[in-house]
């Protein structure tokens, strides 16, 4: 039997930081495709500039870094964004320093990325993507076997986990702008 020892690895290097950081392996589908593994925080001024194509003008190398969510290419620090919440490796000590010690819980499968990144950020907690280990990700597998599973319902808590974040951030006034122009 071959076990894996991707997990030994990437305690391995989450040790090896100086520095508090959360660190996540590359995701993969069963098919050997990489899926997002991180990105931005939701904005307003990121809704703006996608909605309304002003995106365009920016440099293609400024868009990649700060306004997509993203395959991972290369090992990166994400200084000012969030990273897959599928699988994560952080020290215990760093949940002290979030809101009632604990993960961000109001989400139910989707969004709880954002709140995480938010307050790592905010704390100066270092989120590392390792493309150097993978994982496979089996994308709503077990939610698929249930027979009210629906992509279109994935969807809805992916959009509620956005909503929950964006009405942590913002006023009603900003929120109601931000879904006028989506």
């Amino acid at each position: 039997i071959k076990i894996n020892d991707t997990l030994f690895r990437c305690l391995e290097k989450l040790y090896s930081f100086d520095i508090p950081v959360v660190l996540s392996p590359s995701l993969m589908s069963e098919d050997g495709s990489c899926q997002v593994s991180y990105g931005p925080l939701p904005s307003f001024a990121r809704e703006i500039l996608m909605s309304l194509f002003i995106y365009k003008i920016i440099p293609a190398n400024l868009r990649k870094k700060f306004l997509y969510v993203f395959v991972g290419e290369e090992e990166r620090a994400i200084r000012k964004g969030w990273l897959a919440a599928t699988c994560l490796f952080f020290k215990k000590e760093q949940l002290k320093e979030l809101p009632d010690e604990k993960l961000y819980d109001q989400t139910f499968l989707y969004g709880e990325e954002l709140f995480w990144g938010y307050f790592w950020n905010k704390i100066g907690v270092v989120q590392y993507y390792y493309n150097k280990e993978n994982i496979v990700h089996l994308v709503g597998q077990s939610s698929k076997i249930n027979k009210n599973y629906s992509v279109k319902k994935r969807k809805a808590y992916q959009m509620y986990g956005e909503y929950i974040f964006l009405k942590f951030r913002y006023s009603k006034i900003v929120m109601f702008t931000y879904y006028l122009i989506r």
